[in-house]
């Protein structure tokens, strides 16, 4: 603003001398040698150019008023460009022009100052003041010139004196608020000082504890052995003691108070040696190679615990952010006088901008975190104990991969009887987790339970809560969005999504996106772990479509209660959706199906009757009329079958229980098929028959009736070669014996298994095949009305439906899983 102002000013001062004649009384003659064209429209340009670009910095309008700011370069652009007109257009053309652009300004100045004045800008005021007394000059001038008022000296001069108003007026606003932004970087130096000391006083409170709790810790460990979760605690305590102590450090260095005894005489080369012994067990532990050239004897002047900071934060940083597999390389040599110590690695590639910013203290590469933790405090104590050695450092990216940091320090020569420092290898600061990856979250999904899914990148937390609610329910694990989607198309479709927001490759909020445009996910509820705790941020975690937000740090059992609440309210919404769909619907087809009965019956009777008259004419063994009356028969069961469907829809919305005998049922319905199919499919009983069901009869025979046919229609596939003989609905009754019993001796083929077994308290009764299976899609439809797997157009879908529906009116559930190629499991969870 004092920049343009300044211009501002000394442009005005030139139109001001040409208006009123001086500046060719005075300065033209002093310039005719080396200046012989008029500078009158370069003047007048640069007026223009440097009172728009004064008027929008002092405004700042950019802040408040952004589309004024943008129509301002319209008239920037114009000032220069009457600046070069000037050469080449006659001044009575573009006088006027010019004279139009001058009142457009002021009133847009004006204009602008009022809107930066309503949305908060309170130098505006002296703006709207200054330019007000420069244009009432200007406005008493002009009218005084042509007539309408008096005309005097003092009147005509009146636009000289409204400019003096305004350069004082702005000249003191620009002073007042120079004043003022001093005041406020020294009231915010003394609020950052106020809080670094605050900070190292904290950081160190936190120390004391933290160190009594690690050594308690490793006594108890050391007297009674470590365990996996102790591991655990043990390293994050160690983290957390780290992460405290660089806290320190990094505020004593801001403040001056932490100075190294860098007269110490450090053999550099031994030391660097003893350091890379450490991280090679590090770096094996993450499938790293670390390779070293490192010449002997190179001696640095420096403090061993200078040293030791620097090296373990450059060698923690190259573990950190590489790649599986990858490598790292430590070089230490002597060039030019100068001793250059890299470390390079084969992982992340740093922006060539963020080159100077990662030395910045808390600066994170981006919002991504690359799998690691951490708040970004090492590679400022590296530049901080680099500057104390009075050397130099920089990050320089790899042609391939990564990056490599590079520091030069003085290669200092000991005289022969010159005290050598000793040093010992320090503790590297990074430790991986303790949890296999491999086999740490291995787990076999049970069937009838939700499944979680868990998303997190941090290893240790993920294995926490993969622990804790694998006791209650699947769960499938994943470190980041991208590898999630790849488990959930590879696994199984979760109940209910747990996901951190801060991750690579794919974030929380990515993830959400991608399965929200996904009709096969965006119906999941989806809940978000996160660090910041900000309502912003909560905010915007449910705008995004999240069901709920939990902060870190959070107890288990939160999270245990938020699933299993959001899991409760998910089924009742499903199967209140599902019962409110089709319940007039259901009345429709019940009255349907009454109808159907009637003139069904004005069928089988007549039939009857024929079929009577032809065993009487001789005829009965006609292959012909044989054939056609199986036809007649089948489509009138089938008929029938669909009827009954039908008016199950139509029972009450519960049905009554009483105790049944499963065995009795199962036969009845096996046995119901034995007149009409034939086929070689083999049926399996394993039925407890200590195991007292309450169920509806009626209503168990229609489910097992529909459970089963669906059954033999998925053995009756050229996708299931175990079955090729497998054919109709109830083929099965051939692999039964007389007494209704399964058979023992069934021919390879088809196989169905009926049982019915406790678990947990609960009666579970499955229906399985070894059939053709299903594709994700189709399970997750298999039970809305109407919906069929198969291309025939005589189905409509129903069974699966009526099945479901008649088992919620008993106050049972059911689950299938199913997989192509093999087979399908219905489970049904009863009461005993």
């Amino acid at each position: 603003s004092y920049l343009y102002y300044v211009f501002f000013v000394f442009f005005l001062i030139l139109n001001q001398l040409q208006s009123n004649g001086l500046y060719f009384e005075y300065i033209r003659p002093l310039t005719k040698g080396w200046l012989k064209f008029d500078v009158y429209d370069i003047i007048i340009g640069a007026l223009i150019f440097f009172s728009v670009k004064f008027t929008t910095s002092f405004l700042r309008s950019k802040t408040y008023a952004p589309v004024l700011h943008k129509i301002s370069y319209i008239f920037l652009a114009y000032g220069v460009l009457s600046a070069i007109l000037g050469f080449f257009v006659p001044s009575s053309v573009l006088d006027p022009l010019t004279d139009t652009v001058f009142v457009i300004i002021a009133v847009g100045g004006f204009a602008l100052a009022g809107v930066c004045l309503a949305r908060g800008n309170r130098t505006a005021l002296y703006y709207i003041i200054a330019f007000f007394f420069s244009s009432l000059g200007t406005v008493i001038a002009d009218l005084s010139s042509y007539g309408f008022i008096p005309y005097s000296e003092l009147v005509l001069n009146f636009d000289e004196i409204g400019t003096v108003f305004m350069v004082v007026i702005l000249s003191a606003a620009l002073a007042y608020r120079y004043k003022v932004m001093r005041e406020e970087k020294e009231e915010a130096e003394s609020i950052n000082l106020e809080q670094t000391d605050f900070f190292i006083n904290l950081s160190h409170e936190i120390k004391t504890p933290l160190t009594l709790i690690s050594n308690y810790l490793d006594k108890y460990i050391a007297a009674h052995g470590v365990t996996e979760e102790l591991s655990i605690v043990r390293q994050n305590i160690n983290k957390l003691l780290r992460d405290m102590i660089n806290f320190f450090d990094v505020l004593k260095f801001r403040k001056g108070m932490l100075l190294y005894n860098n007269s110490q005489v450090v053999n550099l080369s031994d030391f660097l040696n003893k350091q890379v012994i450490i991280f090679k067990e590090i770096a094996a532990k993450n499938r790293l190679t670390i390779k070293t050239n490192i010449e002997e004897k190179i001696f640095v002047k420096a403090d061993p615990l200078a040293l030791g900071r620097l090296v373990n934060n450059l060698l923690d940083n190259a573990v950190k952010f590489n790649r599986p597999e990858g490598s790292i390389e430590v070089n230490l040599r002597v060039l030019n006088r100068k001793i250059c110590l890299s470390v390079s690695n084969t992982g992340l590639k740093i922006n060539e901008k963020e080159h100077e910013n990662i030395f910045i203290p808390y600066y994170q590469l981006s919002s991504r975190k690359y799998n690691i933790s951490g708040i970004g405090m090492g590679l400022s104590i590296v530049k901080d104990v680099v500057d104390s050695l009075n050397g130099k450092i920089k990050v320089e990216n790899n042609e391939t991969e990564g990056c490599t940091f590079s520091i030069l320090l003085d290669n200092y020569i000991p005289d022969k009887d010159e005290e050598i420092t000793e040093t010992d290898s320090s503790v590297p600061l990074y430790e991986p987790s303790s949890v296999n990856r491999e086999t740490g979250f291995k787990y076999t999904l049970q069937k009838g339970s939700e499944t979680i899914l868990l998303v997190e990148d941090n290893t240790d937390l993920l294995y926490l809560l993969f622990s804790e609610l694998k006791n209650h329910y699947n769960v499938i694990t994943a470190r980041n969005g991208k590898e999630a989607l790849k488990v959930i198309k590879q696994s199984t479709i979760p109940d209910v999504v747990v996901s951190d927001i801060m991750m690579d490759n794919m974030d929380g909020y990515e993830l959400l996106e991608n399965m929200s445009r996904n009709e096969v996910y965006n119906d999941i509820p989806f809940i978000f772990i996160t660090a910041r705790t900000t309502i912003d941020e909560k905010l915007k975690g449910l705008h995004k479509g999240a069901i709920d937000l939990i902060f870190k740090p959070f107890k288990v059992d939160e999270l245990l209660f938020k699933i299993g609440s959001i899991l409760r309210y998910r089924n009742l919404q499903k199967e209140s959706y599902e019962r409110e769909k089709f319940a007039s619907l259901g009345m429709l087809m019940g009255g349907i199906a009454h109808e159907i009965f009637n003139p069904l019956s004005g069928i089988t009777g007549p039939l009857d009757n024929i079929r009577k008259v032809i065993n009487s004419s001789g005829l009965a063994e006609d292959e012909k009329l044989k054939k056609y009356f199986s036809y007649i028969d089948m489509s009138v069961e089938r008929i029938e079958k669909i009827v009954r469907n039908i008016r199950a829809l139509y029972y009450d919305s519960k049905l009554e229980k009483e105790p049944i005998d499963f065995t009795a049922i199962v036969n009845a319905v096996i046995e119901e098929q034995k007149s009409k199919y034939k086929g070689n499919v083999k049926f399996e009983l394993d039925i407890d028959k200590d195991i007292k069901l309450n169920a509806n009869a009626y209503a168990m025979h229609g489910i097992l009736t529909n459970l089963i046919s669906n059954a033999l229609d998925a053995l009756d596939s050229p996708d299931n070669p175990d079955a090729s003989s497998a054919l109709g609905v109830s083929d099965a009754v051939n692999a039964l014996n007389a007494s209704g019993a399964p058979a023992d001796s069934a021919a390879d083929g088809g196989v169905i298994r009926i049982s019915l077994k406790k678990e947990n308290g609960k009666a579970i009764i499955e229906v399985s095949d070894n059939g053709k299976g299903m594709d994700t899609k189709d399970v997750e439809k298999i039970f809305n009305a109407f919906y069929s797997t198969k291309n025939n157009p005589g189905r409509i879908g129903l069974g699966l439906y009526i099945v479901k529906d008649l088992i919620l009116k008993m106050g049972f559930n059911i689950r299938v899983n199913s997989a192509k190629g093999k087979g399908t499991v219905f489970t049904i969870f009863a009461e005993e």
